[in-house]
């Protein structure tokens, strides 16, 4: 068997194993585990009615439903939630690591899930993929929308940080003092 990523046009769609296995992924994140009936079912259960909609006549309370996050523990409309694998981020990087990660999406149990928001989802994530401690990764991603907005420097110049020559230490002296504030 050819490896698809490289056949000719394959070469391409896929120019390296990794973006083919990236594909694949979230082909079976969105086809299999977006529409779970498990995952589909405990979401329902987990859901309530919160005041987060806008007032009408007909719901003068503003109630829709929602689901409050595992770890922030705010409640938020149901398109700002996700249901999530605790124990999650199972490694897809090759044919063999295949028929693990189908399982691990799929034969899930109650148990084995919880309700995250999108920030706290992000950060957990991270936190697996980097092997760090979801407080760590707090910052990092903290640091991360710093640099994306540009605000870099800026920032820290309102710390009375002088700011390294090149963004590779500006993220880490975000992170420095980002780490400072929480402790």
């Amino acid at each position: 068997m050819i490896n698809p990523w490289e056949t000719e046009e394959g070469k391409k769609i896929w120019n390296t194993q990794a973006s083919f296995f990236n594909y694949i992924r979230g082909g079976i994140r969105k086809g299999l585990w977006m529409r779970h009936p498990l995952k589909m079912q405990f979401l329902k259960d987990k859901r309530i009615r919160a005041p987060l909609g806008r007032k009408t006549v007909s719901n003068p309370e503003g109630l829709i439903w929602g689901c409050k996050c595992e770890i922030c523990k705010e409640v938020f409309k149901l398109d700002m939630v996700q249901v999530d694998h605790q124990s999650g981020n199972h490694k897809l990087r090759n044919v063999d690591d295949l028929k693990d990660f189908i399982t691990n999406i799929t034969f899930a149990t109650f148990k084995d899930l919880q309700i995250l928001c999108h920030p706290c989802h992000k950060i957990k994530s991270h936190s697996e993929s980097r092997g760090i401690t979801f407080a760590q990764a707090g910052i990092e991603k903290e640091a991360i929308k710093i640099i994306k907005a540009k605000e870099d420097k800026s920032f820290l110049e309102s710390k009375g940080v002088v700011p390294a020559s090149n963004a590779k230490g500006r993220r880490q002296q975000i992170i420095d003092t980002l780490s400072k504030e929480v402790r």
